[in-house]
C-alpha cells in the first residue's frame, strides 16, 4: 500500500494540471487509497501504478455501478472481483478498455453474462475477446 512518505509528498503535492471539468486535481484518502492522479518525484513507481489501477477501478464501479471485491491473488493490475447480483471478474485490461473507449454501460457485464452462458451448454468451449465483443463480434457467429 502507500507508506507515510510518499502519502505526505502526494498530500503535499499541489498540482497545476486542470481536469476535464476546469478543476484542479487534488488527491483524495479513502479507505487507505489515494484517488486523483498527480506525480510526485518521491512517490515510488510501484505507488503510482497502484493509485492509477485503483483510479480505473473507482471510475468502472460507478459506471457499471457494481461494488469492488479485490484483486484476485492480491495481484493489482491482474483481474479484479466485482460484486452486483453475482460475480463478475475482469481483468484490467478490459476495464481500462470500457473506460477509455467509453463503451455503453453494461456492455462489459453482458459480455461476460453471454460468454458463461453460451459455454454452459457446449464442450467446445470458446472465448471472444472484449476488443472483439466491443466490435460487434457476438458467440452466435462463432
Amino acid at each position: 500500500m502507500i507508506n507515510k512518505k510518499d502519502a505526505k509528498c502526494w498530500a503535499e503535492l499541489k498540482s497545476t494540471e486542470a481536469g476535464l471539468d476546469g478543476s484542479i486535481y487534488q488527491p483524495h484518502f479513502k479507505d487507505g487509497f489515494i484517488s486523483g492522479i498527480e506525480y510526485c518525484q518521491n512517490i515510488s513507481l510501484k505507488t503510482r501504478y497502484e493509485a492509477v489501477c485503483l483510479e480505473y477501478i473507482k471510475l468502472f464501479c460507478e459506471k457499471q455501478e457494481v461494488e469492488f471485491d479485490g484483486w484476485i491473488g492480491d495481484e493489482i493490475g491482474g483481474v479484479a472481483s466485482f460484486e452486483f447480483v453475482g460475480e463478475y471478474y475482469f481483468h484490467l485490461s478490459d476495464i481500462i478498455l470500457d473506460i477509455d473507449t467509453n463503451q455503453p454501460n453494461g456492455l462489459i457485464l453482458n459480455w461476460q453474462n453471454e460468454g458463461v452462458d453460451f459455454n454452459i451448454s457446449t464442450k467446445d468451449t470458446k472465448h471472444i475477446n472484449y476488443k472483439s465483443y466491443t466490435m460487434g463480434l457476438r458467440f452466435n457467429q462463432i
